[in-house]
């Protein structure tokens, strides 16, 4: 619950914070031993894929 994204350097810079509220604790923790510190796994190439196929899907591309 302390956990604060917007206070890790990759996260505050990033697009996708919004979506991934600085990605998962367990990855931050196995990654840097920490919890406080950026979760981030794959999620800014998998949006971009999800809001691709959606746009595809809705013939607007």
């Amino acid at each position: 619950m302390a956990r604060n994204p917007t206070k890790f350097l990759e996260c505050r810079e990033c697009l996708y914070l919004t979506v991934c509220g600085g990605g998962c604790g367990a990855v931050s923790y196995e990654k840097h031993k920490s919890y406080h510190e950026s979760g981030c796994f794959k999620i800014k190439g998998n949006i971009e894929k999800e809001v691709l196929m959606y746009l595809k899907s809705k013939k607007m591309i």
